[in-house]
């Protein structure tokens, strides 16, 4: 054991090579034995070593992998006595694999006035994380935008991602053109507010009195919603608009919900035209509504249709009037009707009115 060698095939491996160890069992003298000699064991620091092979020769084989870098130091008995020798293997990463290989997102949920850094980690086959350039990166996304790709020379490579719109960005990437199995998400959300505007516009005519609606947003700076956003929001008629001394009607202050202000039962008290409204929040610049008119409500018209008493008819027919009433948009307001029976006994005339709305006073006669 004193004489005997272990030697290696390559001082140096990568986790996705392997290297052979041969013993060469020698005499006392140093002289190589060329026949069997023992039983030969053979041990490592590191990695794995196959069966050792008896060649019959005076040498005796097994490989050597590993899955970690580092050092395996490997060591041998003969008939259970330690022989003297040993022998190294440097054992270094791999290739750079698409299937272990990752893509990270720092960080994972952004808005559109923000940026994430998307991050491929190159790894060999067993999971090993490269520490020099391992080929070409390529990244692409499918919601916003990234910027070249660096390679930073230690087995990383990185690009930023910004994005106008919300949703969720998905990024994929290839190496040397093979698709990289792993990918990365990041979610992004309207930005602040920097902006009101009107979504819904108050209608080109609105009657003095009849209520009508508007809806506000708080929007980002691309146009977004800005769904953070649950400021106050108060409506005013613009200084100089309609009929001076106009009265705006209704709830003029809604707290917005997910960046939007929803505003209903607003009414105008006096006829005119140009009348514009302004929204504010007492932080983002004031936004004006396009014009509008209020006019008094449309004058009803009554429709009259009738039964008459045929000439000659007997007094014990019937007979009956009816009104319907509806305002200028033809919209349903009342019926009146009365009919009566003048037969013997006399009958009084039975009058009944059925409204949809009040009628106006003194308009049916």
């Amino acid at each position: 054991t004193a004489t005997t060698q272990i030697t290696t095939s390559a001082a140096s491996i990568t986790t996705d090579g392997s290297a052979t160890l041969t013993v060469q069992l020698r005499d006392a003298a140093g002289n190589a034995l060329t026949a069997s000699g023992g039983t030969v064991a053979l041990a490592t620091t590191l990695g794995s070593l196959t069966g050792v092979t008896d060649n019959t020769d005076g040498t005796y084989t097994a490989t050597l992998t590993a899955t970690a870098p580092g050092t395996a130091t490997i060591t041998g008995t003969l008939n259970g006595n330690a022989i003297a020798d040993d022998a190294t293997v440097t054992v270094t990463v791999g290739a750079a694999s698409t299937a272990t290989s990752t893509i990270t997102a720092n960080p994972t949920s952004i808005t559109t006035d923000g940026s994430a850094t998307l991050t491929v980690q190159l790894r060999d086959a067993a999971g090993n994380a490269l520490t020099a350039s391992g080929g070409v990166v390529t990244l692409s996304t499918t919601l916003g935008s990234l910027t070249a790709v660096t390679d930073n020379a230690d087995g990383t490579y990185t690009a930023t991602l910004t994005a106008t719109t919300p949703g969720t960005a998905t990024i994929t990437g290839t190496l040397g053109g093979n698709a990289i199995t792993d990918d990365a998400a990041v979610t992004v959300a309207a930005g602040a507010a920097v902006s009101l505007a009107f979504s819904s516009q108050p209608p080109a005519q609105v009657d003095t009195g009849v209520a009508f609606g508007v809806v506000v947003e708080a929007r980002d700076q691309f146009g977004n919603v800005a769904s953070a956003y649950t400021g106050p929001i108060t409506l005013a008629l613009s200084a100089g608009s309609g009929t001076a001394g106009t009265l705006l009607g209704g709830s003029l202050t809604v707290n917005a919900v997910a960046g939007v202000a929803t505003f209903t039962g607003l009414t105008v008290d006096s006829a005119g035209t140009g009348f514009t409204l302004e929204a504010s929040d007492g932080a983002l610049p004031t936004v004006t509504s396009t014009a509008f008119d209020a006019a008094a409500p449309p004058v009803g018209v009554a429709d009259a249709t009738a039964t008459p008493v045929a000439g000659g008819a007997q007094r014990t027919e019937a007979w009956g009037v009816g009104v319907t009433w509806r305002d200028g948009h033809a919209s349903l307001l009342g019926v009146l009707s009365a009919v009566g029976v003048p037969a013997v006994p006399a009958r009084p005339a039975r009058l009944s009115y059925s409204p949809s709305l009040p009628l106006p006073a003194g308009r049916v006669a």
